[in-house]
């Protein structure tokens, strides 16, 4: 078999263009960019301006939010305080009715209607004792307040 007599470079021409065209991009980026640290460029006003809107738009926001978590928390401390005084008010109502059930009543001994209606000659009178309203039966009566 035959040598070739080319030796092989890591030098060569193509790897030397490789190397030139690498160079070249890495200058051109640092033209296109301003790598100048010194330089400070000043801001647009107009864009300032609508910077210090949306800021103060969005401070007045948080105020109401603020604003509208302690109004709900109220509401809700409020909300609690009427169930817990509704459930109380339920409770002696509903105590109230057990008592008033278990105490016997003045006229439990009482004669019936019937026979009240006879003792008037079949016209009972509209108002009972002193004035008040009665009832036939052994409901109770409130006279002089008394039950």
């Amino acid at each position: 078999m035959r040598r070739s007599k080319h030796r092989i470079s890591a030098f060569s021409l193509s790897f030397l263009d490789i190397m030139a065209c690498g160079f070249g991009a890495v200058t051109l980026l640092f033209l296109i960019l301003k790598h100048d640290a010194t330089s400070l460029e000043t801001a647009d006003p107009l864009l300032n301006a609508e910077v210090n809107l949306l800021q103060e738009d969005l401070r007045v926001g948080e105020e109401a939010l603020v604003a509208l978590r302690n109004s709900l928390a109220r509401v809700d401390e409020s909300l609690v305080e009427a169930q817990g005084l509704s459930a109380r008010v339920v409770a002696d109502i509903e105590k109230t009715a057990a008592n008033s059930a278990l105490r016997p009543t003045r006229n439990s001994k009482s004669k019936p209607c019937a026979s009240r209606s006879k003792r008037w000659n079949g016209k009972p009178p509209i108002f009972g004792n002193r004035g008040m309203p009665t009832m036939c039966g052994n409901s109770s009566v409130m006279v002089n307040g008394n039950i």
